[in-house]
């Protein structure tokens, strides 16, 4: 689900919101499967600039960002994809 159509289910959008572990990456958006437990579930991968454009356009400004570390992920079938980056978010809508 993009960040916009979960804003455009509330009735009034949020002055603030904060975000956490958000997978990103420096390349097109990607999804796969990770393990949790015996189930498989989705996991999706953000283009980092594109995610970031989204909350811009969506009226909001970023006031805060962080990295989480430790919670990166590299798929094990698709090496060449790259690392995935966990960010934080704290975000003033404008």
């Amino acid at each position: 689900i993009s960040f916009k159509t979960l804003l455009d289910r509330m009735a009034e959008r949020p002055r603030w919101v904060m975000l956490n572990k958000v997978a990103t990456r420096h390349d097109a958006d990607i999804v796969t499967l990770q393990l949790i437990g015996k189930k498989r579930v989705p996991y999706q991968i953000r283009d980092r600039k594109k995610f970031e454009g989204e909350l811009k356009a969506a009226g909001y400004v970023i006031r805060d960002s962080w990295t989480i570390t430790g919670l990166s992920h590299r798929i094990g079938t698709h090496p060449w994809l790259g690392e995935s980056e966990s960010k934080g978010y704290f975000l003033e809508r404008v």
